[in-house]
């Protein structure tokens, strides 16, 4: 009994070895990625929800099957990179390239393994649209109006505050409209199916306060350790011309004024302007102030130049004090002179 005993122990042992070494082989053979690969869904990592579209710059898990020998990853054809430490057979955790298209594309992931590849429907989100800039300033009515910036595919819609205008012709980073009719100053809307975006400056002028010279109806007073050319050639924002600011000494200010006393209270809102740095002016400031009828000198607004670009500047009047009216238009050193810098398209919105 005792002999048959251990045979049948031994037996036991035996076989129980074959079957751990069996599934030994069979775990090692699932996390081999034989055979060819299929995609099952994705979510995001943060939070296993299922998704069918994501934002480029984040990380999603890819879920399916046979994935382990994953050698490539593409959204809509655009190879991402792969991290092999995050591929297991049922599960790829990658990340959304910056650069993803999402435009005229297939709307596709693609895995490609030893075996073979798999599809998956998935959308690259479209970011929401950005204004970097718009030119000219201001314009009449149907004329044209060149918006640039990105994300601009899938346009629905240009604006100027309310008046929707006529687009000329659009792609990704430009957009040609023409301006709507009665608009002489608004703010300039972009609507793609991904959002809407304002732009930070306004177009067009309610009153213009310098165009290619100062207005008729304002006087050039000049200021202090400073000169002016009020109709240089040398740069232009617009047009020809532009004003060209000379501090020769901290602090020096430049003067103009209406020749009567201009009403700014429940009319206007803001002042705009541009401003260009001469040679070594990247940092130094200018500030912009008002004198109202009074004699009262608002808040200055301090206005960072950059050499050798125009810079816009929207200045809302509560920034200035919310002065009532204006005797006096001044621009004044921040204590950085000598330079020289040049203003153009003055107005009041």
């Amino acid at each position: 009994m005792n002999i048959l005993k251990r045979i049948v122990r031994n037996t036991m042992i035996a076989a129980g070895l074959l079957l751990g070494s069996t599934a030994v082989f069979m775990s090692c053979s699932d996390d081999s990625g034989g055979g060819a690969p299929l995609l099952e869904r994705v979510s995001l990592v943060a939070k296993d929800s299922t998704t069918q579209s994501g934002k480029r710059g984040t990380t999603y898990v890819i879920f399916g099957s046979n994935l382990a020998t994953t050698r490539e990853v593409y959204f809509n054809d655009l190879l991402a990179q792969v991290n092999t430490t995050l591929v297991r057979n049922d599960n790829i955790i990658i990340r959304l390239p910056d650069n993803a298209p999402f435009a005229n594309v297939p709307n596709k992931i693609r895995v490609v393994t030893e075996f073979g590849s798999a599809e998956l429907n998935f959308v690259v989100e479209q970011p929401g649209p950005s204004i970097a800039s718009f030119d000219p300033a201001f314009v009449g009515a149907g004329e044209i109006v060149t918006i640039k910036g990105e994300f601009f595919e899938n346009l629905e819609s240009v604006r100027f505050d309310d008046a929707e205008a006529e687009v000329v012709s659009s792609t990704g980073k430009e957009i040609q409209v023409k301006v709507p009719d009665g608009v002489t100053s608004a703010f300039i809307f972009v609507t793609t199916k991904a959002g809407t975006v304002k732009s930070t400056s306004a177009f067009g002028f309610k009153f213009i306060i310098y165009d290619e010279d100062l207005v008729a109806t304002w006087q050039k007073w000049g200021g202090w350790s400073s000169t002016v050319d009020w109709t240089s050639t040398q740069q232009a924002k617009r047009g020809t011309k532009s004003m060209k600011i000379t501090y020769d000494g901290a602090w020096g200010g430049v003067q103009s004024h209406p020749a009567s006393t201009f009403v700014l209270v429940n009319v206007y809102k803001a002042v705009k302007l541009s401003l260009y740095g001469g040679a070594g002016t990247t940092g130094k400031k200018v500030m912009l102030y008002i004198k109202d009828a009074n004699g009262v000198e608002g808040s200055k607004k301090s206005l960072t130049i950059t050499e050798g670009v125009w810079t816009d500047f929207t200045i809302p009047l509560s920034e200035l004090g919310n002065p009532a009216t204006i005797n006096e238009f001044n621009f004044q050193d921040e204590g950085g002179a000598p330079y020289v810098f040049f203003v153009d398209d003055i107005g009041l919105l």
